[in-house]
């Protein structure tokens, strides 16, 4: 059964470091509810330091991730619709929107 997160808690951190223990703090206690937690795993380059942080403590045996399970997000097959909206979205962008990060 899956859980539905009811609340929602804002944390500033100063750098990504200090982001991937958390995240890693926060994946711990969850694992420790629920050894055999499903995770869905981010790609790219964000990540990194997390996955760094996870390996530093499953290395000292700090962590236990063997009965969880994982996948990663570019494994998922989007609907038709979202990936649509995604290319529109894209083109918006260059054509200069005011959506557009300056």
């Amino acid at each position: 059964m899956a859980t539905l997160l009811t609340t929602a808690r804002v944390e500033v951190l100063t750098d990504a470091a200090s982001v991937a223990r958390a995240g890693a703090d926060a994946l711990a206690a969850a694992v420790t509810r629920r050894a055999d937690l499903v995770l869905a795993l981010p790609t790219g380059r964000t990540p990194v330091p997390l996955y760094a942080e996870l390996a530093r403590r499953h290395a000292r045996a700090a962590l236990d991730l063997s009965r969880a399970r994982g996948f990663n997000l570019d494994e998922l097959v989007l609907p038709r619709a979202f990936r649509l909206l995604r290319a529109e979205s894209r083109r918006r962008t260059r054509r200069g929107s005011p959506c557009r990060r300056a």
